[in-house]
């Protein structure tokens, strides 16, 4: 129990640190100071700055995953599902004060894994993760592979995109996930495998 608590202390510190200081400022000395730890007590959770940023991408998608597994609770079955569920989904994904908090300091970890081959694979995992995440939220709306992948392809590069820039977008949250409702809305709704030959036979 001691030791999840300190991890999770050392974690918040370097949270901190990344969304105050950005990645230039961000050292094992300050985030063990930011902790109230010793140097080498935060080495022994984390033996190095990757293992710490690893640490942090971690904490990063079990707050995503849980996000997400709300979402999936709230949303209903295929017979009843309406436009305006995909779209109150997505405003709770998008418009929620906890994971904007976390897109200031996943665009530092974005900037880092551009010159860090370690966190690339590690970040690039999290895709992986994040695919799943998806495909769970919406499973049960999905009726084909390629469904699924569409809304891979569609929401995995947004949401990176949004965790970038959010601070940045002309729009507010709602009025973009009304966007994207109409999206998720054709790629659930349309015959996707259908078109897809279609695609392929111009």
């Amino acid at each position: 129990m001691v030791k999840i608590e300190t991890e999770h202390r050392i974690i918040q510190s370097g949270l901190n640190i990344l969304a105050a200081q950005g990645s230039h400022g961000f050292t094992m000395r300050k985030v063990s100071i930011g902790a109230g730890i010793t140097l080498s007590n935060l080495q022994y959770h984390f033996k190095n700055r990757d293992a710490l940023l690893m640490g942090i991408i971690d904490y990063y998608l079990f707050k995503c995953t849980k996000i997400g597994t709300n979402a999936t609770i709230s949303l209903p079955d295929k017979a009843s599902i309406k436009k305006s569920d995909i779209r109150n989904l997505l405003i709770s994904l998008l418009d929620n004060e906890s994971k904007l908090n976390l897109c200031k300091t996943f665009k530092e970890i974005w900037a880092i894994s551009t010159r860090n081959e370690v966190i690339k694979k590690y970040l690039d995992d999290y895709y992986i993760e994040s695919a799943l995440l998806i495909n769970k939220v919406f499973g049960n709306l999905i009726s084909t592979k390629r469904q699924g992948k569409k809304l891979v392809a569609v929401l995995i590069p947004y949401f990176e995109g949004y965790s970038i820039t959010a601070d940045a977008l002309p729009l507010p949250p709602k009025q973009i996930a009304s966007l994207l409702t109409d999206i998720v809305w054709d790629i659930l709704t349309l015959n996707v495998d259908s078109e897809f030959k279609h695609c392929h036979a111009v």
